[in-house]
């Protein structure tokens, strides 16, 4: 299996010093990002639909072998509830599709007020606008969701149900696509301003989330492993919790990150 593991986001200021070196720039954050990471998950797609400049800009910033998974935008998925059109969903995919080979898998992450009982109906017209060619992964954030018509729905249509370690919701580890799609969220207990630090021990929640995984080797090929900021207080080091988990090599971010800046900033490392 090949197992890629990244951050819900790049852009963090609170992480210059522990992650990024000093003196780094928001313009630096995602080429000195995916020194470390292979991949990471767009949070920023939530809030705006960015242009279409914007994702060439990611897209030429990162290696060849880098992939985002951009998030469908909150106008869909909490302000609108799925209830959208063709050209909605298009005009957040279209500029997307720019990240060319990059593209990993999109998210659709609902919130807890979307429920089966309220919305599989609007699921089900919604999933249907969904072009083939784009990978999808729906994270549920009621546990009424979780029962076998909804798998079969998501099955036949080849999109993951995301794994989310989430208060509101327990998701079944359940595989309804050729990937596995896993987000360690939390709560939001820890203030932003604490981020680049690990505050929270979920040490144990994350060994077994690693055993979920491995015990699927024989029946996925990838799977891709995103942690929040607000799982433990430093997603980068909640990444390495959980590759130690797997018996993976820990991302090593000093290094790297010090042996691609210029001579005059590795002296502010």
């Amino acid at each position: 299996m090949k197992i890629r593991t990244g951050c819900s986001g790049w852009s963090y200021s609170s992480w210059v010093g522990p992650f990024y070196p000093d003196g780094a720039t928001p313009a630096d954050f995602l080429k000195l990002y995916s020194k470390v990471f292979h991949t990471v998950e767009i949070d920023s797609t939530y809030y705006k639909v960015p242009e279409k400049n914007t994702v060439i800009k990611w897209r030429d910033s990162t290696p060849d072998n880098f992939l985002f998974s951009p998030k469908f935008p909150g106008e869909i998925t909490h302000k609108r509830g799925l209830d959208v059109d063709h050209n909605m969903i298009s005009d957040f995919l279209e500029p997307m599709k720019f990240l060319g080979k990059k593209l990993g898998p999109v998210l659709v992450q609902l919130p807890a007020v979307i429920t089966y009982n309220n919305s599989f109906d609007t699921l089900r017209n919604f999933i249907k606008m969904l072009p083939d060619d784009i990978r999808f992964a729906i994270e549920f954030r009621d546990n009424s969701w979780f029962r076998e018509e909804v798998f079969r729905q998501l099955e036949s249509n080849k999109i993951a149900m995301a794994w989310s370690d989430i208060p509101v919701a327990k998701s079944p580890t359940i595989i309804t696509s050729d990937f596995i799609y896993l987000r360690l969220v939390g709560d939001r207990s820890i203030d932003s301003s604490d981020f680049g630090k690990l505050k929270i021990d979920r040490q144990g929640d994350i060994i077994k989330w690693a055993e979920e995984i491995k015990s699927k080797e024989d029946e996925i090929e990838n799977a891709f492993v995103f942690s929040n900021n607000h799982y433990q207080g430093f997603s980068p080091a909640t990444v390495n919790i959980f590759r130690k988990a797997m018996g993976m090599v820990e991302a090593e971010w000093t290094t790297l990150i010090k042996s691609s800046l210029p001579e005059n900033q590795k002296r502010l490392f």
